[in-house]
C-alpha cells in the first residue's frame, strides 16, 4: 500500500442526473438490459400480487371476525371491523401506487446511471450477485445482491446499493437494504466500527455485531450526533484521531456509519442511497476525501503488517 498523499477524486458531470431524458429512450434502454442480462424494468407482478394476498388473508377475515362480535358485543366491535377493513382496503391501494411508481422510476435511475458512469468514464453495473468485499454487512444472510454499482476503473471508489435476506422464526423471511461506498485507503488505518445512532427505527438492521468482541466507545459530534466506536484498545488513540469531530459531523449529514477493515473504508447508509441525486454524490466524495486525508495525517509508518485486523 503507497504511503504517498492519495489524489483527491475529481468533481463528477452530473447532469445526466437531472436533465430531462426521453421516454422511449428510457424504455429502450430497459428493453436492451432485460435482452441482454435479464435485468426487468420494474417491479416483480409475482411480488406484488403476494404483498397484496397477505394484506387481505390478514385483513378481511379479521374485519368479518370483528363483525360478528359485532352482533352480540356492540358496536364498538363494528366500528373496529369498518376500520380494519377500510385500512385493508387503503393498503392494497399503496402497494399497487408504490409498485407503480418503483415501475417508472426503476429504469429511468438505471438510465440514468448508465450515462452518468459514461460521461465520467467510470464503470455501470446494474445488478452484481455476492458482491466480494471484507466487512461484517457483506456476510450477512443469503441472496446477496448489489444494484445500480458504480465504479471507477482504477478501483479507488465503488458506489451502490445493497440487499440481503434473512430468515427467521417459522420462516419468516426479511430483506435489509442498505447503500455503500468503498473505497482502498492510501495508508494503513486500524480496524473499527463507527455505529451511527441517528434515524434509526427499533426494528432497523445495525452495523455492529452482538457478537463483537471489541469494547464499544460512546462519541458525540458537535451537532448532537451519537455514535459508538468499536476497536482494539491498542487502537483506540488513533482511531480516535482518525474520527474527529469534523469527520464525526460529516457522518452524520447523511447518518452514515464507517467501517475499516482490510486496508478499504466502508460508508454505509441504512437505506438505499439517492444515487440520482448529485448531492449525494457530492457528500461521497467530500467524505472518502476527508477519510484519506486523516489517515494520512496519523502518520504511521508503513510496514509488512500495514492493517490492522479485528
Amino acid at each position: 500500500m503507497s504511503s504517498s498523499s492519495p489524489k483527491r477524486l475529481a468533481p463528477l458531470d452530473d447532469r445526466s442526473l437531472t436533465e430531462h431524458v426521453a421516454r422511449s429512450s428510457v424504455t429502450a434502454h430497459a428493453r436492451r438490459l432485460e435482452q441482454e442480462l435479464g435485468i426487468r424494468g420494474g417491479v416483480s407482478r409475482v411480488g406484488v400480487g403476494c404483498a397484496m394476498t397477505i394484506a387481505v388473508l390478514l385483513g378481511f377475515p379479521t374485519a368479518v371476525l370483528f363483525g360478528l362480535l359485532s352482533l352480540e358485543h356492540g358496536a364498538g366491535w363494528a366500528i373496529a371491523a369498518a376500520v380494519i377493513l377500510l385500512a385493508t382496503i387503503a393498503l392494497c391501494g399503496w402497494i399497487v401506487i408504490a409498485a407503480s411508481r418503483y415501475h417508472r422510476r426503476a429504469p429511468e435511475l438505471r438510465y440514468r446511471l448508465g450515462r452518468f458512469a459514461e460521461d465520467n468514464r467510470l464503470e455501470y453495473t446494474p445488478s452484481l450477485g455476492e458482491p466480494a468485499h471484507p466487512g461484517q454487512l457483506f456476510s450477512r444472510g443469503g441472496e446477496r445482491e448489489a444494484q445500480d454499482v458504480v465504479r471507477w476503473p482504477d478501483g479507488r471508489l465503488e458506489v451502490g446499493n445493497y440487499r440481503y435476506v434473512t430468515v427467521g422464526y417459522r420462516g419468516t423471511r426479511s430483506v435489509w437494504e442498505w447503500g455503500y461506498a468503498t473505497a482502498p485507503l492510501a495508508h494503513p488505518v486500524p480496524a473499527l466500527l463507527l455505529d451511527g445512532k441517528r434515524n434509526k427505527g427499533l426494528f432497523d438492521d445495525r452495523i455492529a455485531s452482538a457478537f463483537d468482541a471489541r469494547t464499544p466507545t460512546r462519541l458525540e459530534s458537535p451537532d448532537g450526533g451519537r455514535f459508538e466506536l468499536w476497536t482494539w484498545q491498542r487502537d483506540a488513540d488513533a482511531a480516535r484521531r482518525l474520527v474527529d469531530d469534523q469527520l464525526l459531523s460529516q457522518l452524520g449529514l447523511r447518518s452514515a456509519d464507517l467501517e475499516i477493515v482490510d486496508g478499504r473504508v466502508f460508508l454505509f447508509s441504512n437505506r438505499p442511497l439517492s444515487t440520482a441525486d448529485p448531492g449525494t454524490w457530492a457528500w461521497i466524495i467530500e467524505t472518502m476525501d476527508l477519510i484519506q486525508a486523516r489517515a494520512a495525517a496519523l502518520g504511521r509508518p508503513t510496514t509488512g503488517e500495514d492493517v490492522t485486523r479485528a
